[in-house]
């Protein structure tokens, strides 16, 4: 028999034996929400995790699929079958359950950016963090969202989505600037892929530095710092994507073709600045992009930049110059999109990071709270953290404190500046489980973007909002952060998922802490027990109270929630305070 009867015998088979279709799930513990699922011969064809958070589970803690008696289930999945997830819920849907009881469809349409050859940089070594896969797992994930078909127009949702040939890599035609503005009123709409053009990048960056890069494919020239690294004609294609990625979908937004972007790009490019590519970052999407804004305004009106200042002082004859504002949550100092910034006022730059008194990553003075810059449009939120010391763990970038600084921070500068256009630079470092971040965002990340969202919508001058990939180096946190990310920019705040992927959860770094000091405190009963001897005559005993005063045991959550709160408090209000002293000694 051929291979083709074979596989129709086997498909047939399937079928009899109801093991392709759909199950019903709910979770085991009342109130039990319920979603539906796909299988394929048997298994799930989504991540159980995954399922888990639409029934208000927590997906880290998933402790299997049960029936209805509670029975671990072993065999294959049969089409209709009612399944439960067993688990710990959710706290916040325990609460309310009618809170997250309802589904909705998409409130706004959304464009949408992504190239698959953004995935061909890729890193000499495999110990460099900023690598393809975590684009590529966030691809797949949004693919396999059971609402995808909703949100995601029809070329991100093919899986075998192919690369565009290149046109458009010697220049934007006006053809092409038609296509980049032309969008949807009513669903999720494509950004062209495209290759941006030197002339777009010597907006920020040197362009003899950048010339050959560009034009030829060739890497950049050293000496290059340790931090980034440049591959013959990849890295180039990647770079131009990127940039032109985010310049396309920002003047998409700021024509409300539609009013909001988000644009799947890789390499960042928040840490690089004229003439340096540092942090995995050889060209500053974001930058180049608010920046390009400005010159199209001034192409239009054939303004330059301080004749339009001299307009905005006295008699306005043209429409005014544009304002953008960008938004950076990525655990690190987006110290190269500052650098561009500070220098035009049209722009503001709020960024929340950790910064531990300067000694994190970039390690730059002027990513401190007090820098704000000669315009006063620099608006920094600089953490310094703690996560792995028992006395201070209080002291870690969790959902809770970025969503204080996002609603008692950066929302009444926003809403003060009024800008057009809002960049938000996102990168998921700061999420739990980052190798480099090693903070506690979860729910943040979606919240955050939900906040920014209404404030958009609800501005008394139309904003709109541009979603910029930035770090993120655990593959699955980049996943899961971008999924929820999605769900919150395309569905309205009170749909069901929405409000899961948007709950502000209790810092996990807490409990990996217990489990570490733990494994400290048994290791030196351990060694203790195997150097344990007699001891001998003039030789003194040991301090056995020092000892003992090594093992610690952490408080418990609600104690190190209150001291977290505490400590929220006082970092929000000294930033406001710095903040509000700056502005008004630039007044006087």
């Amino acid at each position: 028999m051929t291979s083709k009867g074979q596989d129709e015998r086997k498909r047939v088979r399937l079928r009899q034996l109801n093991l392709d279709g759909e199950v019903s799930v709910r979770r085991q513990v009342p109130p039990q929400l319920h979603t539906s699922a796909s299988i394929c011969r048997g298994q799930l064809t989504e991540s159980i995790e995954q399922i888990a958070q639409r029934v208000g589970v927590e997906a880290t803690s998933v402790e299997g699929i049960v029936d209805g008696q509670g029975l671990t289930i072993f065999g294959p999945l049969q089409n209709g079958m009612e399944i439960f997830i067993a688990g710990p819920v959710v706290s916040s849907l325990d609460k309310d359950e009618n809170k997250c009881a309802a589904l909705h469809l998409p409130d706004v349409p959304v464009a949408w950016a992504y190239d698959p050859r953004m995935l061909a940089h890729i890193p000499p070594v495999d110990r460099v963090p900023e690598g393809p896969y975590r684009l590529q797992r966030a691809i797949e994930a949004l693919q396999s969202a059971e609402r995808a078909i909703q949100f995601l127009p029809v070329e991100l949702q093919n899986r075998e989505n192919s690369a565009c040939d290149g046109a458009g890599a010697k220049g934007l035609s006006n053809m092409a600037v038609e296509e980049s503005l032309r969008g949807t009123e009513t669903g999720p709409s494509w950004i062209p892929p495209r290759l941006a053009t030197l002339d777009e990048i010597a907006l920020c960056h040197n362009a003899e530095l950048y010339r050959h890069f560009i034009e030829e494919g060739t890497p950049l020239p050293p000496p290059l710092r340790t931090d980034v690294y440049c591959n013959d004609q990849t890295s180039s294609v990647a770079t131009r994507l990127s940039v032109g990625a985010v310049i396309d979908a920002s003047r998409r937004v700021f024509h409300k073709r539609p009013s909001f972007a988000f644009c799947l790009v890789r390499p960042p490019g928040h840490h690089a600045s004229a003439d340096t590519p540092s942090g995995f970052c050889l060209a500053n999407n974001v930058a180049i992009a608010a920046t390009q804004l400005l010159e199209d305004w001034r192409s239009e009106h054939g303004y330059t930049m301080e004749e339009a200042y001299s307009q905005e002082c006295g008699v306005q004859t043209v429409p005014a110059l544009p304002r953008v504002a960008i938004v950076d949550i990525d655990v690190h100092h987006g110290e190269g999109t500052q650098s561009f910034v500070e220098m035009e006022r049209q722009l503001m730059y709020l960024s929340v990071h950790r910064y531990d008194n300067g000694t994190f990553y970039p390690h730059d003075p002027r990513g401190a709270t007090s820098y704000v810059g000669q315009h006063r449009n620099i608006c920094n939120v600089a953490v310094n953290t703690a996560s792995g010391d028992h006395t201070r763990c209080e002291e870690v970038i969790s959902d809770l404190l970025l969503a204080r600084v996002v609603d008692e921070v950066f929302l009444p500068r926003l809403q003060k500046f009024q800008p057009d256009v809002l960049l938000l630079s996102l990168g998921f470092d700061a999420a739990y489980g980052d190798p480099l971040g090693k903070m506690a965002v979860e729910g943040g990340f979606a919240y955050a973007v939900g906040a920014l969202k209404k404030m958009c919508l609800q501005s008394r001058k139309p904003v709109s909002l541009v979603v910029v990939l930035e770090g993120g180096y655990s593959p699955e946190s980049v996943a899961k952060g971008v999924v929820g990310v999605a769900h919150a920019l395309c569905y309205p705040a009170d749909d069901a998922v929405v409000q899961n992927y948007s709950t502000l959860r209790t810092p996990k770094t807490w409990q990996d802490l217990r489990s570490r000091l733990t494994r400290l405190r048994q290791k030196r009963q351990y060694e203790t027990t195997r150097t344990a001897s007699p001891v001998l005559p003039g030789v003194p005993e040991q301090d056995t109270a020092k000892d003992t005063s090594q093992h610690t045991t952490l408080p418990e959550d609600d104690v190190l929630m209150e001291r977290h709160a505490k400590w929220c408090d006082k970092l929000i209000n000294r930033v406001l305070t710095i903040h509000e002293e700056a502005n008004n000694s630039s007044s006087m």
